[in-house]
């Protein structure tokens, strides 16, 4: 039975792959709730098959049964008198207090928080009239954002015509790039040998998804082998469990999916995090849930003393608008986010703003 305020898209992906294969196009649900100035509130929830706990089936199922229009607006009344607290005071906001007042249920679907958490969060800027990052960052009285935080850009090594690409790639302007290893290990090293020579200077970063190696001794032997190529992280080389203790590594490292089924008190991440050892943590906001686990990660970075990188899912416009003003919110130590632009962003381009109030997104 299809539910009103829930309307499915298909996101356009084109060119995007990880360790495992091409991604084709994939499916989102945008949530649209009336809020308290009568405009639209807007969420989004797109998990990722293969990466993400839930399916988009269980994520309707959730929103059509937990959500109604007149809960949503009793929910939305209730943060927006929490946030303006008292006549001439400041307001209650910031990412730790709004993630605890939005907290949802353990068993709720991660991207179902999510799409929920951004439309109340949008419903929240849209009533006290202020774009979202400057709710997230309370502290800033800055009436225009600042630049939105540099992003690494992915590159494909398997793209037909490297040669052209890689030439493109060394004389642009960005400063990182990502690249995905784990398809033809020996294929993906020559190509990044190329990039480098072409461009010393550029930052590179690589994920294998967890395909770096299927024994101890070759993703290691792998490490080994990328090291000379002066890289920023390797993310996610094996999962977590097959790391073992910590110790010092050929190459820094970065956790991602893994994170999905650890918390920032498990033990064993905590021996890794203060061993010095993790260059730092990904956090796909669609794949942790809402403003509240985010809000957990943060602090535990910030504990660590190591960078959160803000990515992405390939996911829509909607999430991307939200995890921009996360990075902005909470800008990274040293790196650059993982908010570079993808395919799929072109289902309503051009559509988003940093100075509107509450997400600033315009969905058709």
């Amino acid at each position: 039975m299809p539910v009103p305020w829930l309307t499915e898209a298909t996101l356009p992906l084109s060119g995007a792959y990880n360790a495992r294969g091409a991604l084709g196009p994939r499916r989102s649900l945008r949530l649209q709730l009336p809020g308290l100035t009568g405009a639209l509130c807007t969420g989004e929830a797109a998990p990722l098959p293969g990466f993400s706990i839930e399916s988009l089936d269980q994520v309707r199922d959730y929103l059509g049964r937990a959500v109604s229009p007149a809960l949503f607006l009793r929910k939305l009344e209730t943060l927006v008198q929490a946030a303006e607290a008292a006549p001439g005071a400041p307001l209650r906001t910031g990412t730790r207090s709004l993630g605890e007042r939005l907290r949802e249920a353990p068993s709720a679907p991660k991207s179902a928080t999510f799409a929920l958490d951004c439309a109340l969060l949008d419903g929240l800027g849209q009533a006290l009239n202020r774009p979202l990052w400057r709710l997230l960052s309370p502290a800033s009285e800055v009436a225009t954002p600042p630049l939105l935080p540099a992003s690494a850009e992915l590159l494909s090594l398997h793209d037909a015509g490297w040669d052209e690409r890689c030439e493109r790639a060394a004389s642009s302007e960005t400063q990182t790039f990502k690249l995905k290893i784990g398809l033809n290990f020996e294929l993906e090293l020559d190509r990044l040998h190329q990039l480098r020579k072409r461009a010393p200077e550029v930052r590179l970063r690589v994920d294998a998804n967890g395909q770096l190696g299927n024994t101890p001794e070759l993703w290691q032997e792998r490490l080994v082998a990328l090291a000379p190529l002066g890289l920023e992280f390797v993310e996610e080389p094996v999962p977590f469990a097959l790391l073992g203790e910590p110790r010092p590594l050929p190459c820094p490292l970065a956790l991602d999916e893994s994170l999905v089924r650890l918390t920032p008190k498990s033990e064993a991440l905590h021996a890794w995090l203060a061993s010095g050892h993790l260059r730092a943590l990904i956090i796909k906001p669609m794949l942790h849930g809402g403003l509240a686990a985010f809000a957990d990660w943060i602090e535990c970075a910030a504990r660590h003393q190591i960078d959160l990188v803000v990515s992405h899912l390939f996911d829509g416009p909607i999430a991307m608008a939200m995890y921009r003003h996360l990075a902005i919110a909470h800008p990274l130590r040293e790196l650059h986010t993982g908010l570079g632009q993808h395919s799929g962003l072109q289902l309503w381009p051009n559509r988003s703003s940093l100075t509107a109030p509450g997400l600033g997104i315009d969905a058709p």
